[in-house]
């Protein structure tokens, strides 16, 4: 093949690009040891499992890639019989790897020896690449084969082209280059040297191929959980659980995954392993010296269950819970853990998979949590400034689910989408609720439900506690909590009132209590409560009077 004229420089490497992908695939790397399963967790850590056959040699062999462990958690084993593990090492190697020559400087270390045209500075000049050499001399002890030079395929660093041309040597920038003919078909490849890493091990009684395994804990791989409520009959709804995993640690091949909910100890989980090789030896003590630590992890489980039947809904009714092949799921130790089997997920990729559907039961419910403005701390002080509620939340009715979880898992913490046919109603935190339990999850602020608050000082004695030093006047407060029910259906209200003092009266069978808080503190920490059922149309009127200490 020839080019009959100079082609410009940038359009001839960009068919060269173009060439080169349609010829060949991108190489993928071969690991010895498959990932075969990985627990991931919600904090973005997983613990891999990798197993597979390593060839050994004359008791020596090597396993491909070094993987990202953290502190502690590199575990290599042989389950070959016999077979005594006696030594691991982690080091670095360049290995030679194809490439397209998408560069000038590529493109001619790839054609060394070939006849070629270039136009270099508004001239012409014809002759033979010539390979640029280097002298691999390490010490001055060096043989001298070692001395002897070779060529070099990393040329394709150099900024210097060397021609031979009639029988003279010219050195051209390659920078200056503007064009380039062959007289004959052009090399489109090239090779570099890459940086790898890789683990060299001895055994004891073993030849051939030898089973491996390797475990460890890498950041990177992690899930995060969310659900779908749709509210159905009266009191009934349907709940769909998903887990969307996120991959930035590698590749993952017909792998087991294994969601974790809980809340594990891994202490060394930012620090990473030296045998990973990412750090020197000063890098990682500062790390130990100011480690942090990490609270979310953990370990493996089952296999699968049955499928949610088709007829749990009215085949006219607009659908988005999905039909889900329910995840098996099993609890270690206090950890609970989904299973989803061969999974194929690569670097870079996210995935979703749905975990399991499952139908509960619910009590609608209107929380109001009445916040305290007196400004007077547990010491009697007065807050000049205080941190406010947004306005529309200070005093307000909140519409509630109250969740039954009679399912066999665990429901972890996410975020919760509710909906009603195909209408959505509001999405809010649910929080983690053990099988078996009650959960509270929020919806909206119910409109149709007015609630306000007034406050009046009704008593001051002067004076009446003298500590420290400090004069303090004793305050009594009644407040009135008004509720007017504008619905067309009674409302069950849950009220709560925190403040600080001590409670003397409740109206509506009010529960007053004193907390833990600042018990040493002139002032208590105090809490009323009240379940009322409000009937439709109707309005009440709540009464409680309470007394706390303020500095004259």
């Amino acid at each position: 093949m020839r080019f009959g004229t100079l082609l410009p420089l940038t359009a001839f490497l960009f068919c060269i690009s173009l060439a080169m992908a349609a010829q060949q695939p991108a190489a993928t790397p071969v690991k010895d040891l498959h990932p075969a399963s990985a627990a991931l967790f919600k904090n973005g850590l997983a613990f891999v499992l990798r197993n597979g056959q390593a060839q050994v040699r004359d008791g020596q062999g090597q396993i491909d890639g070094v993987p990202s462990a953290t502190l502690g958690s590199l575990w290599i084993a042989t389950s070959s019989p016999g077979t005594v593990l006696e030594e691991v090492v982690a080091f670095s190697h360049k290995e030679p790897i194809a490439l397209n020559a998408s560069t000038l400087t590529a493109l001619l270390a790839a054609n060394a020896g070939q006849t070629v045209t270039v136009a270099h500075e508004g001239k012409q000049y014809t002759g033979e690449i010539m390979a640029q050499t280097s002298t691999r001399t390490l010490n001055p002890a060096a043989s001298a084969e070692e001395e002897a030079p070779s060529a070099e395929p990393l040329a394709a660093n150099s900024s210097v082209l060397l021609l031979n041309t009639a029988g003279k040597i010219m050195a051209l920038s390659t920078s200056e280059i503007k064009g380039i003919e062959f007289t004959g078909k052009p090399n489109l490849a090239t090779t570099s040297l890459e940086l790898r890493k890789s683990l060299r091990f001895r055994v004891r009684n073993a030849t051939g191929k030898v089973p491996m395994a390797m475990g460890y804990l890498e950041r990177g791989l992690g899930w995060t959980p969310s659900y779908l409520i749709e509210l159905k009959d009266k009191n009934t709804a349907e709940m769909t659980m998903q887990a969307v995993v996120v991959n930035d640690a590698e590749d993952l091949a017909h792998t087991d995954l294994f969601f974790v909910v809980g809340f594990p100890n891994f202490r060394y989980a930012n620090i990473d392993s030296p045998m990973s090789l990412r750090q020197t030896l000063p890098e990682m003590m500062n790390a130990l010296n100011s480690r942090t630590g990490a609270r979310d992890s953990g370990i493996a489980s089952q296999m699968m269950v049955n499928s949610m039947s088709a007829d749990q809904a009215p085949a006219s009714a607009v659908e988005l819970t999905p039909s889900v092949t329910e995840l098996a799921g099993d609890s270690e130790q206090d950890l609970f853990l989904y299973s989803r089997p061969d999974a194929t997920l690569k670097k870079g990729e996210r995935a979703l998979y749905n975990v399991f559907t499952t139908s509960l039961s619910y009590d609608e419910i209107y929380e109001w949590e009445v916040h305290d403005t007196s400004r007077v701390d547990f010491w009697g002080n007065y807050q000049a400034a205080y941190q406010r509620e947004p306005q529309p939340i200070q005093n307000a009715a909140w519409h509630s689910l109250k969740l039954k979880n009679g399912s066999k898992f665990p429901w972890t913490t996410a975020p919760a989408m509710v909906i009603h046919g195909a209408k959505p109603i509001a999405q809010e935190t649910l929080s983690y609720t053990p099988k078996g339990a009650t959960g509270i999850l929020k919806l909206t602020i119910a409109s149709d439900i007015h609630v306000a608050k007034e406050e009046s000082e009704i008593e001051r004695t002067k004076a009446a506690v003298r500590s420290g030093g400090n004069s303090y006047d004793a305050i009594t407060v009644e407040g009135t909590l008004q509720v007017h029910n504008y619905k067309n259906v009674d409302a069950p209200l849950h009220v709560t009132r925190n403040l600080v003092g001590e409670v003397v009266s409740a109206s509506h069978d009010g529960k007053s209590r004193k907390t833990a808080i600042a018990i040493q503190a002139l002032n208590p920490s105090s809490v009323i409560e009240w379940e009322v059922s409000i009937k439709a149309g109707e309005q009440i009127s709540i009464k409680y009077r309470y007394k706390f200490l303020v500095r004259s």
